[in-house]
């Protein structure tokens, strides 16, 4: 079995109502990012929790990666696994899922997991894993429990396609079992929700087994090899928005020139608010993809990758202190709470002419990483060598951007 399905309940949102968008993003890698690598590393506390009993206060100030390795300190070696510091927020979060599992179990209740499960009976891709489950043999009642630790978006729990595939997931992955009721359960400790932080819905058997047919039919659909592409609210969580000619297309908004004078079409102008956002989430899909192409070593025409911009920065921040002191500044004028002000702070305050003399060989110019850029910008081109001094990326980082010349 795979590690990831390409039609998994995570994405079940978008394949069921885009089933062209499964060929679509087959070899498209998905974008990195630091926020889906801490919720897998929060994840892998809360099973190192579940499973041996532990309260997670434990591990707090300790250092934990995405393959659930806890170390006391971060580990600094190149190319290892992503880390993130077990901090009181990530403490509490995964208090907040252990205690909603636990304190609805019962006497004779069967509580697992991380359950694991292949739905071959469906379709040979459909497969994956429920946080936790609690089966109440006694009522016939199954809770699915979803740990969520973003912070971005609230997750809905009425009806989330995700959430029902793991119900009918667990269902299946224990033949034998009657079940009368599901409730779902979704925990999101780090976002105000109006319902609050522990989200539940009930539904009953009967709806659970439909919902299987739904996403057996969904998932036969993504094989057709003109299978539609359908724009919607769920390209967000595509990783091929950047080359979606549907999204291009409902990108093509109206000029500025067609709502100018007192006479226009309103529905027009509501029209082309509507495409902006396909416009944003298109320009954003496609600079990622196309640095994440360019990292990896693929020509893209009349463009380069090279280093972002340099950010000044204190190569000695003692000594730079030192001589602003020395020069006559108050502590005062030069020092932050607790940090001497930045390079261009200091500049502001003893003015450009005397920077240089009095600390600029304290200053250090460093670049924050990888950009790509086009042909007749001055920088230059990062070489082949160079760029495999750099850890191995799965895609364009998050934060990762297209500088355009805006004289082209």
């Amino acid at each position: 079995m795979a590690a990831h399905s390409k039609i998994g309940f995570s994405g079940a949102s978008r394949w069921l109502r885009c089933p062209g968008s499964v060929q679509l993003s087959e070899g498209v890698l998905a974008p990195s990012s630091e926020y889906a690598a801490e919720g897998t590393a929060a994840h892998a506390l809360a099973e190192w929790c579940f499973k041996r009993a532990y309260d997670p206060i434990a591990f707090r100030g300790n250092w934990i990666n995405v393959n659930g390795v806890i170390t006391v300190g971060k580990t600094e070696l190149r190319g290892a696994p992503p880390q993130f510091e077990i901090t009181d927020e990530m403490v509490t979060a995964v208090r907040m899922f252990k205690r909603a599992v636990l304190d609805d179990a019962e006497p004779g209740d069967i509580v697992d997991y991380e359950v694991k499960f292949h739905l071959e009976q469906l379709h040979p891709d459909l497969w994956g894993t429920a946080d936790a489950t609690n089966y109440r043999a006694r009522t016939g009642l199954l809770r699915i429990y979803d740990f969520k630790y973003g912070a971005g978006v609230a997750v809905e729990v009425e009806e989330n396609e995700q959430e029902i595939g793991y119900g009918i997931g667990a269902a299946f992955a224990q033949p034998g079992r009657v079940i009368r009721d599901v409730e779902l359960v979704i925990i999101q400790p780090r976002m105000d929700h109006v319902d609050g932080q522990v989200r539940r819905w009930r539904t009953d058997a009967l709806t659970l087994l439909d919902w299987a047919e739904t996403f057996a039919e969904g998932a036969k659909r993504t094989e057709d090899p003109d299978a539609p592409l359908v724009t919607g609210d769920h390209c967000r969580w595509c990783k091929a928005q950047g080359i979606c000619p549907k999204i291009a297309e409902a990108a093509e908004i109206a000029t500025l020139d067609e709502y100018k004078g007192a006479v226009y079409d309103p529905q027009a102008l509501s029209d082309s608010l509507k495409r902006i956002a396909y416009l944003e989430k298109w320009a954003k899909a496609t600079r990622e993809f196309a640095l994440g192409e360019a990292t990896r070593g693929r020509d893209i025409p009349d463009w380069k990758l090279v280093e972002k911009r340099a950010v000044r920065t204190w190569k000695d921040r003692v000594a730079a202190e030192c001589a602003l002191l020395d020069d006559g500044l108050t502590p005062e004028q030069i020092i932050e709470p607790e940090a001497l002000k930045s390079p261009a702070q200091i500049e502001e305050i003893v003015g450009k002419a005397d920077f240089g003399p009095l600390v600029g060989q304290h200053v250090a110019s460093i670049s924050s990483g990888l950009t790509l850029a086009p042909l007749k910008d001055k920088r230059p081109a990062v070489n082949r060598d160079i760029r495999s001094d750099f850890a191995p990326v799965s895609a364009a980082p998050s934060d990762a951007i297209i500088e355009t010349d805006p004289f082209a």
